[in-house]
């Protein structure tokens, strides 16, 4: 977890979807009252795990992990908060 003041902190993880079969990434944004949970990234078909995130600014959040690209082939993950939508910093 990462908090910039008492009314913007992120939390990241991850949690099974089973209806993709996959394990899917999860952003949770603190807003001062309530936890409510953001779009996230998930580049990989098996599996996207967030492990940290640091906050900067209210635009500027990072969050790592890891993602499944195929069975035992795993890849950085790197997402990128803009101050309005998380995106893949490794996209190209």
């Amino acid at each position: 977890m990462s908090a910039r003041s008492g009314s913007n902190a992120w939390a990241v993880g991850f949690y099974w979807n089973g209806t993709a079969r996959a394990y899917n990434s999860l952003i949770l944004h603190w807003d001062g009252t309530a936890w409510s949970r953001i779009k996230s990234p998930n580049p990989g078909p098996f599996a996207n795990h967030l492990y940290g995130v640091s906050t900067r600014s209210g635009s500027d959040a990072w969050a790592v992990g890891d993602h499944d690209t195929a069975v035992s082939t795993t890849n950085s993950l790197i997402l990128h908060w803009n101050g309005t939508a998380w995106a893949n910093a490794l996209a190209g």
